[in-house]
């Protein structure tokens, strides 16, 4: 009967429980066979973890992309066009500078977060609902990113423009380190990963995390000086764990 799952289906899905597998792309224990595809299907099914070659975690991993990739085309929205007479353009260029380099920065710091969560989808061997629903926040946050930018720039030296845009980034940071902490509860990592690397790339986004929390504080006091210690924190504090981390740590660059 259409609908109703036959016996070689149920005969897989136990053969694939018994193995232990958890979705395509999972390490086997020495001595036992490789399940059939059916058992794979079935098991993915019931564990709801999709490995890297599957059709789930390329969705995962085309919805990252395309929501990042319109945000940052949102940027140029967040440009007004200059609308005075041709001898004053000149002047209204250099007046638009401010709102210029607050979409630059922004455009800056969705990148870089970008590319960390390029390089984290690239050491993934699989993916799972947990992953699933804290990725979907972080696109969410990525999706505030260029209303957070526009408003900056229309006003760049208000300590509430400031702060929300900080906010923004310390929200996606904060649901990156969630990712990476995820991601090493269940070990849905490709490779094996030492638990002092782990812990050293933890430490970089939670040292990340605290310079958003002290752009917030300083944004109280001084809105501009804010703005530059939010653009030149990540690139600071990335160096220094570069040059104290192990070897392995610049191995995983997540």
């Amino acid at each position: 009967m259409t609908g109703v799952p036959g016996a070689g289906w149920r005969r897989s899905l136990r053969v694939g429980r018994r193995l232990g597998r958890r979705g395509a792309g999972v390490r086997i224990p020495k001595g036992r066979p490789l399940a059939t595809a059916d058992a794979n299907a079935a098991v993915a099914l019931a564990d709801r973890r999709y490995g890297r070659d599957t059709h789930q975690f390329g969705r995962v991993a085309n919805l990252s992309d395309g929501v990042f990739a319109i945000a940052l085309t949102l940027l140029v929205f967040s440009l007004d066009r200059p609308d005075v007479p041709a001898d004053q353009l000149g002047r209204a260029l250099i007046g638009h500078l401010p709102q210029l380099g607050v979409v630059v920065l922004g455009f800056l710091l969705i990148a870089q977060v970008w590319w960390y969560h390029h390089r984290f989808l690239g050491v993934l061997r699989t993916v799972e609902p947990g992953l699933i629903v804290i990725n979907l926040a972080l696109l969410g946050v990525v999706a505030l990113a260029p209303y957070a930018i526009d408003v900056l720039g229309s006003a760049p030296t208000a300590s509430a423009a400031v702060i929300q845009f900080a906010l923004v980034f310390m929200g996606m940071t904060a649901l990156y380190l969630g990712l990476l902490l995820r991601a090493q509860a269940i070990d849905a990592w490709l490779h094996p990963m030492k638990t002092r690397t782990f812990w050293w790339i933890a430490a970089t986004w939670v040292a990340m995390l605290a310079s958003h929390a002290v752009v917030v504080l300083v944004a109280l006091v001084n809105p501009v000086v804010a703005i530059v210690v939010l653009a030149a924190s990540g690139t600071v504090i990335g160096f220094l764990m570069a040059w104290f981390a192990p070897k392995a740590y610049h191995d995983w660059g997540v």
